[in-house]
């Protein structure tokens, strides 16, 4: 396997796997879930794999890539990249009060007298305080915008001061909508339009159910109580609330999306082709506050659609970012709407990304977009993130292992900052040097750097590892943050072999590209 292949680039699942993804999607069917389920596998290529299963309205056909389901909460990514290349363009500023562009929000009942105002960014983090409002938010799509102004006149209340809490509030989005729609003088679905879906090639994806050919609509639908049969769900039409769960979308269509947002890494030289900055989708897909996490214990017994890991992470802007203990941080976003339960997930480092659209209420199409990133990353041979040292770092570390491996001084084979000898002395760390070759024996004349996976790792920052007569050395550097930096940090130790019992940290794996 290369590393380009296991960073995404290249990969492309093979039969044994899209079975296995088949089988986890169509879930959402065998389990009752929804009517039907249409699925994609995202690569930094594009779309590389879809199908379906069930039926995309009661009396029609296995739903498709190109079938179009009302995305709901997914949606919110949308109108975070409508409020970052506003901010790009100068038009409205992150850290201003929200009560700058929309005044009757300076209605608000403050959580305390301290508390400061909100702003556009906690809006954007779901930082703001507003309580969390589901379900009640989604049935307010259709809210006119002179309603919705005077509700906001009459005073929003919060439960926690602005920047302390995650609390997730449509309400919130609601008003990134009529900031947009004032910043611009536009309708926010227009907005949008031209600025995203046109240039992205997002051919199918609109606001307005009525505008969708009836022969690629799925029917969104709901069930009284488990046993009983599917009800038609009745489509809303856009409003106020649009900007919070309002896009109409298909597997199609968001795999562009998520392949351009996914692009924002890893950040790089060259070529930004926007239309929103990559580093402004690097801002949507970075934890800007905090989610308490969800620990799990027990079995799903065998359901595919009942979480079963825990879950840790925190909100960007339009996005949930998460980490997971092997492959790190991932940026997703699930919905869930009144006929309808989608998600998107992809991977940060290598790109692949899963997407779910089921059209039953709510179904819980985030349990598998996760059991599906997973199956996808662990078939590629992803990892939890790629670090190219700086050629400083490098030639450090391959002097390093020249020295230890033609048993030579490696102290003697780079240089230091001023405070390596402060804080011990040359003849010490030869000394302790020593202590450690004792234990594993000589490095071996052939050794190479290896990768150590679960160390975290940058440009300026090394751990690798190196072959000896009975185990192994571990080898850290760390270089200094000047313009022609030294190593300030030089460290061995013997490799540990921990007993299978003992209770072991972990982070995910790193692949160094030496």
């Amino acid at each position: 396997m290369t590393d380009k292949a296991a960073a995404g680039g290249g990969w492309t699942p093979g039969e044994d796997l899209l079975a296995e993804v088949g089988r986890v999607a169509g879930a959402m069917v065998t389990e009752g879930k929804a009517p039907g389920v249409a699925w994609g596998v995202v690569t930094r290529d594009g779309l590389a794999a879809s199908g379906g299963a069930g039926v995309a309205r009661l009396d029609g056909e296995v739903p498709g890539s190109g079938s179009v389901f009302r995305i709901a909460s997914m949606s919110k990514s949308f109108t975070a990249a409508a409020v970052l290349l506003l901010a790009e363009r100068g038009a409205v500023r992150l850290d201003s009060p929200v009560s700058t562009y929309v005044p009757e929000f300076g209605k608000i009942r403050p959580y305390t007298q301290d508390s400061p105002p909100v702003t556009v960014a906690h809006l954007l983090s779901m930082s703001s305080g507003l309580a969390t409002d589901d379900p009640w938010a989604d049935r307010q799509e259709s809210l006119p915008a002179d309603q919705f102004e005077a509700e906001v006149a009459r005073g929003l209340r919060a439960v926690a001061a602005p920047g302390t809490a995650f609390e997730y509030s449509n309400t919130g989005y609601a008003l990134l909508g009529a900031i947009v729609s004032r910043a611009t003088d536009r309708p926010f679905p227009e907005f949008i339009g031209e600025t995203f879906l046109a240039p992205l090639g997002l051919e199918h994806t609109t606001y307005d159910f009525s505008t969708v050919p009836d022969d690629r609509l799925t029917r969104g639908y709901f069930k009284l109580k488990a046993g009983a049969p599917w009800e038609e769900q009745a489509f809303s039409g856009p409003g106020a609330y649009s900007s919070i769960g309002g896009v109409l979308s298909c597997i199609d269509d968001l795999a562009l999306w998520v392949q351009w947002l996914a692009d924002g890494f890893p950040a790089r030289d060259g070529l930004d082709a926007g239309p929103l900055s990559r580093a402004s989708r690097r801002a949507m897909q970075t934890a800007h506050i905090a989610i308490p996490p969800v620990l799990r214990a027990g079995s799903s017994r065998g359901r595919l659609t009942v979480q079963e890991a825990s879950e840790i992470g925190g909100y960007g802007y339009g996005l949930f970012i998460g980490q997971d203990p092997v492959f790190g941080t991932n940026a997703e976003h699930p919905g869930g709407y009144p006929g309808y339960g989608t998600s998107m997930r992809w991977h940060l480092d290598s790109g692949l990304g899963v997407i779910v659209l089921a059209n039953g209420r709510y179904a819980p199409s985030r349990v598998l977009s996760d059991r599906l990133l997973r199956l996808v990353l662990q078939d590629a041979g992803a990892v939890g993130y790629t670090v190219e040292p700086w050629p400083e770092t490098r030639a450090a570390a391959l002097a390093i292992t020249a020295a230890l491996a033609g048993g030579g001084d490696p102290f003697e084979a780079v240089q230091f900052t001023m405070n390596v000898p402060l804080d011990l002395d040359f003849d010490r760390r030869r000394a302790a040097l020593a202590e450690v070759l004792a234990k594993v024996g000589p490095v071996a004349p052939e050794a190479e750097p290896a990768i150590v996976e679960a160390e975290v790792t940058s440009e300026a920052h090394l751990v690798w590892t190196l072959p000896a007569e009975r185990g192994r050395v571990r080898c850290e550097i760390k270089l200094s943050p000047q313009g022609t930096p030294v190593v300030q940090t030089l460290v061995f130790a013997p490799v540990a072999t921990v007993p299978p019992d003992d209770l072991v940290l972990t982070s995910p794996t790193v692949r160094v590209t030496w």
